[in-house]
């Protein structure tokens, strides 16, 4: 599901269709990331370079409780 995530994260960077947040499209390119890094990292520090400190650090905590949710 790496393109749907990857999908989702751009949703949530972009604001279509929900809610504008670079947090949560921070996550969703780390899941993605996770399976796929080939083809998400460049994506993932994009999107890091735009977030401060405690918006990385919140975002990569959703990342790792998501993947920690799914057994990965």
């Amino acid at each position: 599901h790496v393109f749907a995530q990857h999908d989702l994260a751009y949703m949530h960077l972009n604001g279509e269709g929900l809610p504008q947040n670079a947090v949560q499209a921070y996550k969703w390119l780390k899941i993605a990331s996770f399976q796929r890094p080939d083809l998400m990292t460049k994506h993932l520090i994009s999107v890091s370079k735009t977030l401060n400190k405690e918006e990385l650090d919140e975002a990569e905590k959703l990342a790792d409780a998501w993947l920690n949710s799914q057994k990965i």
